[in-house]
C-alpha cells in the first residue's frame, strides 16, 4: 500500500502545522504532497523549514482548490500511489483516522470520516447539514452513533464535502480529476456527481474523525458572489440528469433565488447576479457540452 495526502494550500500558515503535524502522528505511514497556490503569508517557507518529509509543488499562480488537488492527483498515480487522501489545509486529522477509512476500502468507494468542528466538540454545521440530515431518512444516521462511534461500520451517502476524502486509485482511474469549469467551491459537488453516475459510491466511516477549523465557508464572499452562477452550472454539468429535468431545475433554482432577493429587499441585485450567470453559462455553453460529453466516459479525466 502507498498511501499520498494531498494538501493545497493558499495562505493557510494558521492552520498548516495543525494539518501536517497529524499526518505525522498517524498510524498509517502517508507522504503529503503540499501544492502551494502562490501564498504570500509564509505558508511554504513554514513547509520546507519544518515538515522535510513534504513534497512540495509549487505553483506561480492560484489555481483553484480543484486544479491544484488535479496536480497532486497525477503527481501521486505517477508515483504508483495505491491510495489518495485529500485534506484541506484546515483540516486535521486523529491518528487513526486513515487506518479506520482503510479498513471500510472495497475499491468502490469514496470514503469520508465524520467531519467534527475545530475543537472538535462537535459535528461541523455543514458537513452535519449536507451529509448527516440530508441521508438520515435512508440509511439511520444519527449524531448521536456518528460521535461515539457506535453505529454501523459505515453509511452508504449521497453526498460529503471534499475537506477531507480517501480515494482508491482505481476510481480516480475511472473518474478523473476535478472539472476546470469551477474554480472555487461546487468541485467537489460536480466530482460526488460522476462517482454516482458511474455506479461507485459515498461511504461515511463513523468510526474516523477529521477537524475541520472553519465556521461556514471557506471564503464566505467569494461563495456568495458566485452562488447562483455556481448552483446553475451545477445543473447543466450533471451527467446524472436529462435535458428536462435539467431544465425543470434550472427554472426552480431560479424561483427560489428570486423569492429569497424579494424577501430580503435585493431584487436588483437578484436581477444582477442572473444577467451575469446566464451571460458566462451562455459563454461556457460549449465547454459545458464537451465537459458532460467527457465525463460520461470512465476514464481519468481532467488529469494529464
Amino acid at each position: 500500500m502507498k498511501l499520498y495526502c494531498i494538501i493545497v494550500t493558499y495562505n493557510g500558515s494558521q492552520w498548516i502545522d495543525r494539518c501536517l503535524q497529524s499526518l505525522r502522528e498517524s498510524k498509517l505511514t502517508v507522504t503529503p504532497v503540499v501544492v502551494d497556490n502562490g501564498s504570500t503569508d509564509g505558508t511554504l517557507d513554514a513547509i520546507q523549514d519544518n515538515y522535510p518529509e513534504c513534497i512540495v509543488l509549487p505553483q506561480k499562480q492560484n489555481s483553484g482548490f480543484g486544479q491544484g488537488n488535479n496536480i497532486g492527483m497525477e503527481y501521486a498515480l505517477a508515483h504508483d500511489a495505491t491510495h489518495v487522501l485529500l485534506l484541506n489545509q484546515d483540516a486535521a486529522i486523529q491518528p487513526e483516522t486513515l487506518e479506520r477509512l482503510l479498513a471500510c476500502d472495497d475499491g468502490k468507494h469514496l470514503l469520508t470520516p465524520v467531519h467534527l468542528n475545530g475543537d472538535g466538540n462537535r459535528i461541523d454545521g455543514l458537513f452535519y447539514k449536507q451529509t448527516i440530515i440530508a441521508s438520515a431518512q435512508q440509511n439511520g444516521l444519527a449524531e448521536d452513533f456518528l460521535l461515539s462511534g457506535n453505529g454501523k461500520q459505515y453509511y452508504d451517502v449521497e453526498y460529503a464535502n471534499a475537506a477531507c476524502w480517501l480515494l482508491p486509485v482505481e476510481l480516480i482511474r475511472q473518474i478523473g480529476g476535478f472539472n476546470p469549469l469551477f474554480t472555487q467551491y461546487g468541485e467537489d459537488d460536480n466530482y460526488v456527481q460522476r462517482v454516482l453516475f458511474h455506479g461507485y459510491g459515498v461511504r461515511l466511516v463513523p468510526g474516523a474523525f477529521i477537524y475541520h477549523d472553519r465556521k461556514t465557508h471557506g471564503n464566505e464572499a467569494v461563495y456568495k458572489k458566485g452562488s447562483l452562477y455556481r448552483k446553475l452550472l451545477l445543473i447543466d454539468t450533471n451527467i446524472r440528469l436529462g435535458r428536462a429535468e435539467r431544465f425543470a431545475m434550472r427554472h426552480k433554482v431560479c424561483l427560489q433565488e428570486f423569492g429569497a432577493a424579494l424577501l430580503a429587499h435585493r431584487t436588483c441585485e437578484y436581477i444582477r447576479e442572473w444577467i451575469a450567470a446566464k451571460w458566462t453559462l451562455c459563454r461556457n455553453r460549449a465547454r459545458i457540452r464537451n465537459s458532460r460529453n467527457i465525463e460520461s466516459r470512465k476514464s481519468a479525466n481532467w488529469l494529464n
